[in-house]
């Protein structure tokens, strides 16, 4: 686990120290929450970079030093997270990019629900991005980066696809 042990301690005296359930839980959403927060914006060498989406709509990049697990671009809606040793892969940013005009195109916040909640939708979603970036790669990238990104959607998304169906769905127009 990844909790840190000092703050479940702490927790579990708070919570023996009365506090309801709800309030119990709130707290440790916090702590949670704050230990991400933290995780995201500890490098002082973030940097903004400015893109744009259908040549109109600002998209401002973030780019961090770290991201959670293996990630390493995250859409948050209108911007983007992406790892700093990613900033400079024209591809990756464009994936990104794909994964916000879907948030605008979907309604946002309803885009949001069905990304999270209907794993059809989320495969459809994820193969518009690995298409528009595989579209971005230049032709002697594109067999190995097929690859990658087949099996990053086989595995990485939790949608119980296997690698050569993944291929196939990214090769089709």
């Amino acid at each position: 686990s990844d909790r840190d042990p000092a703050a479940t301690d702490k927790a579990r005296s708070r919570a023996g120290a009365g506090l309801r359930p709800a309030a119990f839980l709130a707290s440790e959403a916090r702590c949670a929450s704050g230990r991400a927060a933290r995780m995201l914006l500890d490098s002082v060498q973030m940097r903004i970079r400015l893109h744009s989406i259908w040549h109109v709509v600002p998209v401002p990049v973030l780019v961090v030093r770290r991201l959670p697990g293996r990630i390493v671009g995250l859409c948050m809606g209108p911007f983007v997270l992406l790892r700093v040793d990613y900033a400079d892969d024209w591809p990756t940013v464009v994936h990104e990019l794909e994964h916000c005009k879907q948030f605008w195109r979907g309604g946002a916040v309803i885009h949001l629900y069905r990304y999270l909640s209907n794993p059809a939708y989320r495969l459809r979603a994820e193969i518009e991005a690995y298409q528009a970036e595989l579209a971005a790669c230049p032709p002697a990238e594109r067999a190995r980066r097929l690859y990658d990104s087949a099996r990053a959607l086989a595995h990485g998304y939790g949608l119980g696809v296997d690698i050569g169906l993944c291929q196939r769905l990214l090769l089709a127009a």
